[in-house]
């Protein structure tokens, strides 16, 4: 926790906002995965949990029974780190609606009923760099599959495993300005 406090001239302390932060251990990686019991990722998420990484295929099957089978959706949020500048090409395959931000511009946007597909976008990033991942699906119904993946140049297409993948606890957007 941190706040800055103002000093007036004659002495009168004014108090500033309190902030907070979160830290992660060295090593500790994955995506934080809300999920809801709607399929436009809206109000209160039933269950919030840390996935290792985005790689589910639940068939007719339930993330967890606080969500149900269908009907369902699932906002996961990791920070990117990337070791070397490349241009990466990210696909979600998807059994249902995807979307897919990466600091803050949207990708891939599929927002529909289908069956498995995958959708592909590519972008330019910078050695040394942490990017914002945010990634929002949903189940309508029959199977149920949710998977982000990358591949460059140098690297082949695969999950992007944890460890790239990390908690989301770089500061962004600060507030106040």
């Amino acid at each position: 926790y941190w706040a800055i406090d103002e000093v007036g001239v004659d002495g009168t302390v004014y108090a500033g906002d309190l902030w907070s932060f979160t830290t992660s251990s060295p090593g500790e990686g994955g995506v934080k995965g809300e999920y809801f019991t709607n399929m436009t990722v809206t109000e209160a998420p039933a269950l919030t949990r840390i996935d290792p990484e985005i790689n589910f295929s639940w068939g007719e099957g339930a993330p967890d029974d606080a969500v149900g089978a269908d009907n369902f959706s699932v906002r996961w949020t990791a920070d990117l780190e990337i070791a070397v500048a490349d241009t990466y090409t990210f696909t979600t395959s998807t059994d249902d609606g995807v979307r897919l931000w990466l600091d803050g511009r949207r990708v891939i946007d599929n927002w529909t009923d289908h069956g498995t597909a995958n959708d592909y976008a590519r972008v330019d990033l910078v050695a040394g760099q942490f990017y914002s991942v945010k990634m929002e699906w949903y189940e309508s119904g029959g199977g149920a599959v949710a998977q982000l993946s990358w591949q460059s140049p140098s690297i082949t297409r695969q999950i992007i495993p944890t460890g790239w993948l990390q908690l989301p606890v770089h500061a962004t957007s600060p507030y106040p300005y």
